[in-house]
């Protein structure tokens, strides 16, 4: 991806919980695709989910976090709560805003889009996107590192093993059109 059109990116808890997008867009990032960034209590709030929601118990919760500061180290938004009671989007998540204007990021990938409204957002030059949307941007920009990453994403997992369909599928439900446009360009690399 050419520098120019890299861009900034918080992820709210909301694309963080469900492991197939955790995992793309954190591999996403990794690839240098976009600048990621979160907080500690984005990431409090994901341990919490997975666990409230029995997705992993409190220790794989625990690990998974603490790998993810580890790897991230350098992507956390600090020195915001201040900002946090001038923000206007919903109050259960005037940090996540707080913890962007602090990063000075573009955009805010969350599927809860009820809680950021424009009006909130605009005065501080954020945009909020949709999972989807952000995917279909970084497609958009590079689609042969992220059917690579998709690809990546598969052949790493082991128990149960999955094939890059099924992981298109965990996906199809937070991104739709971006599996669509994925499993076009893998059916287009298969043809003579």
């Amino acid at each position: 991806m050419d520098e120019s059109v890299r861009v900034s990116a918080l992820l709210d808890a909301s694309v963080l919980v469900p492991a197939v997008l955790r995992d793309t867009l954190l591999r996403a990032a990794a690839a240098g695709l976009y600048s990621v960034w979160f907080s500690e209590a984005i990431l409090e709030e994901v341990q919490r989910a997975l666990v409230t929601n029995g997705f992993a118990s409190s220790a794989s919760a625990k690990r998974m976090i603490a790998h993810l500061r580890s790897y991230f180290w350098f992507a956390f938004s600090t020195d915001y709560e201040s900002r946090i009671s001038a923000m206007t989007n919903h109050p259960g998540d005037r940090h996540v805003l707080a913890a962007a204007v602090s990063a000075n990021v573009g955009i805010i990938v969350t599927a809860n889009y009820r809680h950021f409204p424009e009006s909130a957002l605009e005065p501080h030059t954020i945009i909020g996107m949709s999972p989807d949307t952000f995917l279909v941007m970084l497609l958009q920009h590079d689609a042969r590192a992220i059917v690579a990453i998709v690809a990546q994403q598969a052949a790493a997992l082991k128990s149960p093993p999955l094939t890059v369909q099924d992981v298109l599928e965990g996906l199809r439900i937070h991104a739709p059109t971006f599996v669509e446009r994925v499993s076009t360009l893998i059916d287009t690399d298969k043809r003579p």
